[in-house]
């Protein structure tokens, strides 16, 4: 049973694993604060066979936009595994800590830096939905988080949509958390890193009215890696689901663009998707982009841009979300040179 795809409270915690090195268990997650503009990443993974984990906190709103300008900046590479450790049950060197209140429901998130605190519970607003297998292939979009493995080990990838509650501080000023809107992630399998891979540029949208009306989808470009041109494409829509009335549907296909792009760095700031599920619905969520945090993420040469975006879409406006758009970074840099007269 290579790829798991029907929900188990045991993927909460860590797998049995192979040899592979590049064994990952991970979670993302991220909540928002709405009139505030403000974004809030918690973003951890453990590579047990080495034996070290990465992770921790980024915080950002309009002020800034990369590592040095956002609010806080609290991630960190090569950390030990705490004996003991489990992936929502540790505390981190870096002082990022995770205690599972119940599996799959309910988690309580706490970090302590510099000039920055947080403590809040992640309560999910429903049961997680699984990445699925199509035809023997696994569904287009999940590929570069793990890969599946023979034998009797699984491998999997789940989000999980959820309300925050609690309390952040950061730059001195304290800010109430209250039924904040989270995408949560979480991902187990070999998941191999380095900087020679080529990637075509994804992009990861979500959004959430209430738990019976949501969406996830996932973009990639069509073309070759290195020959995207960024600006003025259309993505194809590969994966995903849409919750509405409380039923979910699996995404099947649809188009993502970007409509504008910001003259200094090139940054998505609106957007819009056209989506189809497996029951036969269809919608179009219009997406403006307030701020976003410029990261070079986990991958030596893939960079993101991590967005809070206000969506559009079934007749609700400014619906609290994010959009994500990873490329490599020398698509990135042909995209400047070519557009934005990137100069040395």
């Amino acid at each position: 049973m290579p790829w798991a795809e029907t929900v188990d409270p045991k993927d909460h915690y860590l797998h049995e694993t192979n040899g592979d090195g590049w064994w990952n268990e991970s979670s993302f997650m991220s909540f928002r604060v709405p009139g505030r503009n403000l974004m809030v990443m918690l973003y951890h993974y453990f590579r047990p066979n080495q034996r070290t984990a990465v992770g921790g906190t980024m915080i950002w709103d309009e002020s800034g936009l990369d590592m040095g300008t956002v609010l806080h900046y609290g991630w960190d590479w090569h950390m030990p595994i705490p004996d003991g450790a489990e992936l929502f049950d540790c505390k981190l060197p870096n002082g990022l800590h995770l205690e599972t209140i119940e599996p799959q429901k309910e988690v309580r998130y706490r970090y302590v830096g510099r000039d920055c605190e947080i403590d809040i519970v992640y309560t999910a607003a429903r049961e997680p939905y699984y990445a699925k297998n199509k035809g023997g292939e696994l569904q287009p979009g999940f590929a570069d988080f793990v890969k599946p493995v023979p034998g009797h080990l699984t491998t999997g990838h789940y989000e999980q949509y959820g309300y925050a509650n609690g309390r952040v501080r950061v730059g001195g000023e304290e800010i109430d958390i209250v039924d904040s809107v989270v995408i949560l992630d979480r991902s187990w399998g070999p998941r191999l890193v380095l900087s020679n891979m080529d990637h075509r540029r994804v992009a990861y949208a979500s959004a959430m009215i209430s738990p019976a009306h949501a969406f996830h989808v996932y973009g990639v470009n069509t073309a070759e890696a290195l020959e995207d041109p960024v600006d003025g494409v259309e993505d194809a829509i590969v994966g995903g689901y849409y919750v509405r009335d409380g039923v979910l549907g699996d995404v099947v296909r649809g188009t993502r663009r970007s409509l504008e792009r910001a003259d200094n760095d090139g940054r998505s700031l609106r957007e819009v998707l056209e989506v189809e599920d497996s029951l036969g619905r269809s919608f179009v969520a219009e997406g403006t982009i307030s701020s976003t945090l410029r990261w070079p993420g986990l991958y030596g040469d893939f960079m993101s841009f991590v967005s809070y975006a206000d969506w559009s879409f079934d007749g609700h406006d400014s619906v609290p979300g994010e959009i994500q758009e990873w490329m490599m970074m020398a698509v990135y840099r042909q995209f400047m040179e070519r557009t934005r007269a990137l100069t040395f």
